[in-house]
Formats: C-alpha cells, sequence, structure tokens
C-alpha cells in the first residue's frame, strides 16, 4: 500500500477507467487544437495578408472557427468526465469513511470528536474532489501545452526560443518552491477547522446546558478564539498567493517583452516574419501560462494531500473493540452480569483508572441503581458491559461467559439501552 495518500485517492480512478481515458483523450483533442492555431494565423498574415490574398484570408479563417468549435466541444466534454469522475470518487469515499466511522468503537470516538469527522466528511472530501476535476482537467493538459509549445518555439526560431525561454527555470523554481510551503498551510487551515467545527458542535448539542450554567460568555470567547485562529491562518495562505502570482505574470510580461525586442530586431533584418513573431508570441503564452495553471493546481494538490492524509488517518484506525479470535454467538442468556476485579482507564493502562478493582454482580431480573458525582465513573461501568471499552484488568461476564469470547454483533443485541434525552 502506497504511504502517499493523494496516490491511494487516484487508485479510485481505476473503477472510472472509461470516463478517465475518455476525459483524456478530449483533453488531447483540445490541446493539439490548441497548438495548431497560432500555426494558422501566421499563414494568415504571411501568405494573406501580405500576399493580400482575401480567397486564402477566407479558407483559413473558416478553418480556424472549425477547430475553435471543435475545441470548444472537446473541452465540454472533458470538463462534463471530469466532474463525472471526480464527484462519484468522492461519493466512495464518503461511503468508505462513513462506513469506517460506524465501525468504531467509544474510544476512537474520544480520539475524532465529532466536529473533526464531520470536516473530514465534508470539506476534505470536497478539496480532493475538486483536485481531481482540476487534475483531470488541467494537470494533465499543461504539461501537454508546455512540451508542444517548446517544440514549436525551437522549431519556429531555435535562436528566439533560447531567450524566450530563458526564465522558464525560474518559473519552475517558483512552483516547487510555492508546493513546499503551501502544504503545512492547508494542513493548517484543515486543523483550526476542525477545532472550529468542534466547539460550535459541542455548543450546539449542550445548548441547554450552556444556558442553564451562564456560560454563555465563556463559550463565545472560546468560539472567537477558535475563529480568529482559522482567520489567521487563511491570511498566511492568501499571503503566499498574492505573492506567487504577481511573480509568475512579471516573468510572463519579460519573456513577452524579450519576444517582441528579439523578434523585432530579427524581423527588421528581414530573418523574421512579423507572422512568425505573432505566432512565436503565442506559443510562447501557451507554455507560460499553464505554468500559472500549475502553480494554482499545486496548491489544489497540497491542500487535497494534507486533507487525503487526515482521511485515511480515519480509515487506517483500526476499531479498538474488535471480536477476539475465535468469538462465538452468545446465544440465550440469563442475564447474571459480574464485574470481577475490573480496572479500566481511558488512557489505556491503569495508571490513572476511571474503575479499579470492581466487583459486582447483577442477578437476573434485579433492578440496580447507580449513584455517583459526575465523572465517578457511572456510564464508564454500564459501557463495559456492551463492550463499548474494554477492561484493562480483571473481566465483565454474563452467565459466567466473558464478553470478550462472544461476538460483538450477538452480544450487543441482547443488551439495551435507554439514553437520557
Amino acid at each position: 500500500m502506497s504511504t502517499n495518500p493523494l496516490v491511494r485517492v487516484h487508485q479510485f480512478l481505476r473503477t472510472y477507467r472509461k470516463d478517465t481515458v475518455l476525459t483524456i483523450l478530449l483533453l488531447a483533442a483540445s490541446v493539439a487544437v490548441e497548438l495548431a492555431t497560432p500555426g494558422l494565423l501566421q499563414r494568415i498574415i504571411d501568405q494573406g495578408i501580405a500576399t493580400k490574398d482575401a480567397a486564402f484570408i477566407a479558407t483559413t479563417t473558416a478553418l480556424i472557427i472549425l477547430l475553435a468549435v471543435l475545441e470548444a466541444v472537446a473541452t465540454i466534454g472533458n470538463t462534463f468526465f471530469a466532474v463525472r469522475v471526480s464527484q462519484s470518487i468522492a461519493a466512495d469515499l464518503r461511503l468508505q469513511l462513513f462506513g469506517k466511522i460506524e465501525k468504531f468503537s467509544f474510544g476512537n470516538l474520544d480520539r475524532f470528536q465529532t466536529g473533526q469527522l464531520v470536516v473530514r466528511l465534508t470539506s476534505d472530501v470536497n478539496i480532493i474532489q475538486m483536485m481531481i476535476t482540476m487534475g483531470l482537467r488541467m494537470f494533465i493538459r499543461a504539461p501537454l501545452l508546455i512540451s508542444g509549445s517548446i517544440f514549436l518555439l525551437v522549431t519556429t526560431n531555435p535562436e528566439l526560443a533560447r531567450v524566450a525561454l530563458l526564465l522558464l527555470p525560474l518559473t519552475l523554481i517558483l512552483a516547487i518552491a510555492f508546493v513546499w510551503k503551501a502544504q503545512p498551510l492547508f494542513l493548517g487551515v484543515q486543523r483550526r477547522l476542525d477545532k472550529l467545527n468542534t466547539v460550535l458542535q459541542e455548543n450546539l448539542a449542550g445548548v441547554r446546558l450552556v444556558k442553564a450554567f451562564v456560560r454563555m460568555d465563556r463559550e463565545a470567547e472560546r468560539f472567537g478564539k477558535a475563529n480568529e485562529d482559522l482567520t489567521a491562518q487563511f491570511i498566511k495562505v492568501v499571503t503566499l498567493f498574492s505573492v506567487l502570482f504577481p511573480t509568475m505574470l512579471l516573468i510572463v510580461n519579460l519573456s513577452i517583452l524579450s519576444v517582441v525586442w528579439f523578434g523585432g530586431l530579427q524581423a527588421m533584418a528581414g530573418r523574421f516574419t512579423v507572422g512568425e513573431i505573432i505566432a512565436f508570441t503565442n506559443y510562447l503564452l501557451l507554455c507560460i501560462f499553464p505554468l500559472l495553471f500549475l502553480a494554482m493546481i499545486a496548491g489544489q494538490v497540497s491542500a487535497a494531500t494534507a486533507s487525503a492524509q487526515r482521511i485515511y488517518d480515519v480509515i487506517d484506525s483500526d476499531p479498538q473493540v474488535q471480536n477476539s479470535p475465535g468469538a462465538r454467538p452468545i446465544g440465550e442468556v440469563k442475564g447474571r452480569i459480574r464485574f470481577e476485579g475490573v480496572c479500566f482507564s481511558y488512557s489505556g493502562d491503569c495508571s490513572e483508572p476511571a474503575l479499579k478493582d470492581i466487583n459486582l454482580t447483577a442477578e437476573p431480573g434485579q433492578t440496580i441503581a447507580i449513584l455517583g458525582a459526575t465523572g465517578s465513573g457511572k456510564s464508564s461501568l454500564v459501557n463495559l458491559i456492551p463492550r463499548f471499552y474494554d477492561v484493562q484488568r480483571g473481566r465483565v461476564t454474563i452467565d459466567g461467559v466473558d464478553v470478550r469470547d462472544v461476538t460483538l454483533e450477538s452480544l450487543r443485541s441482547i443488551v439495551g439501552i435507554t439514553t437520557r434525552s
């Protein structure tokens, strides 16, 4: 199994192989048309306008319009199938995540709080879905455009291509630096969103207690602090984007300026035509602007990597309480429950136990009330019977059978629980 969470997400593409292949084919057709257009514009200028050949201009213009229509159709198809694939994968992820949460024991739910799980099921999955959509539309499109444009630049004028592409390595370095810097920032955003949602969920669930104990100001302060932390982290992300894109646009403008300057000198010397300058400038834009999109996608990839890691943290977590090897159905019971030397702690050992040396017998038909202050372990005691938690020492038995020796499904089917609303 791959350790890269995004690679694991992309394995879902195998399920939708046909739609994915069709998406890529439509994308390739769109790129081919886009790369052919500057050459046709060059021919209109150099062979049509320069020689005043109206018929050639009309024919070539009609061909450009036809290609534009084909590109539009291919782009629409690519977008449709890309969205269908990404939404299907998002639905599969939500189902897998929800199914895993349903199998969690109480110990797992103590680790992953409700607000955190809600963010993973909604925000994190949506970020991955957006990344897949952008990937199938732009992440593949950009390398095709860049490689095709560089080839056409070199074949059009190798000397001018060396000048125009001089700043390309700098652009790549900026994109790599952006990815390296952005990923921890996006992970920080999701963690702070977790905290905000947890505070919100706790307040909504316990709003009656908050009002009863006049804790509104305290809870407002907690929410305000979480909200400020999230806002500050978002500002860091936006600041990074605000620096990156103007810098890359500056590189684009400098590249175009170099083409116009050196290309103009060659044109005046008779070694370059106006049509070639126009075509060369278009190829340069087709080469550099995809780098801007790659930088934007890099941000999506950074956010999606953080979200995928958070999702697989949940999916890869095993339920703390599982069927023991050789567990069997409990069968018919009389209902005699015994706690024998039970020690239980939420930390996983009995160094700070919630329950210690509990010995208790409940005979069939008995009604037993367990009284104690808040936090004294009443709920913890009851939760050990259906194995919502497991004891660290001692055992709980029903009719002399250790509850760990029977299947969870059969055990919980004979235990009735009434919760307080």
